[in-house]
């Protein structure tokens, strides 16, 4: 029994020292399957798109500097092309045959022809002058038609012509005629939203008296005086 129990022994460590080996070996023994690579995604990466809110609202909603701000220009006392009332007075002087003061008034009805010319105004315009002539009287009343240019600025230049119903009165005779304004011309000026100053010249040929007697003469006023618009 104790020759079996030696050999038990024995046997079992000779199985021992062999079997360890073995393990080392199989435990270094490299693995055959290699090892799995990762293959690269075919899909592109996601690029960020802007916000577009944001910019929108960037550039509907822009930070302005309160030094950048332009002020607007100044827009004109009178707009351009409408039709408007004005009425005032005048005051004037002939440069010719009687050489005298006279005074007046007058009213201005502008009908604007912007849809048809540009920037041009048909003006009816009823007058009355007094002269103050020595020794004798002289009135008129007109009806002239001018034509005036609405320019983009204060000054406005017109020309026209009309009809006049004059009297004459003196020691000798007193005489009423019909006759015509033959040229009239000059400029409004803008003085404040409601307010124009005007300077023209008028010329108006005159004839008093019975065929045989007449006494013909013309007038070259000087004229200037403001208006009051409607």
């Amino acid at each position: 029994m104790t020759s079996v129990r030696w050999w038990i022994i024995l046997i079992s460590i000779g199985l021992w020292v062999f079997a360890s080996p073995m393990s080392v070996a199989f435990a270094q023994e490299p693995d055959d399957e290699e090892p799995e690579v990762e293959e690269p995604d075919d899909e592109e990466p996601e690029v960020g798109e802007p916000d577009v809110e944001d910019t929108d609202e960037e550039e509907r909603d822009p930070i302005i500097d309160d030094e950048e701000v332009v002020d607007a220009p100044d827009e004109p006392i009178l707009d351009v092309g409408q039709d408007r009332t004005a009425a005032g007075v005048f005051f004037g002087y002939d440069l010719d045959n009687i050489n005298d003061p006279f005074i007046g008034a007058d009213v201005r009805l502008s009908f604007s022809m912007d849809d048809f010319i540009p920037m041009l105004s048909l003006v009816a315009n009823p007058a009355f002058s007094f002269y103050f002539i020595s020794g004798a009287t002289l009135w008129q009343i007109d009806a002239n038609a001018l034509a005036r240019l609405d320019l983009d600025g204060p000054v406005r230049p017109f020309a026209g012509l009309g009809f006049v119903i004059a009297g004459w009165s003196d020691a000798a005779a007193t005489d009423i005629n019909l006759t015509i304004n033959p040229f009239i011309g000059g400029a409004e000026f803008d003085l404040t939203e409601n307010i124009d100053a005007f300077a023209q010249v008028r010329a108006t040929r005159h004839s008093f008296g019975e065929p045989g007697f007449l006494f013909t003469f013309t007038t070259w006023g000087l004229m200037a005086g403001a208006h009051l618009r409607f």
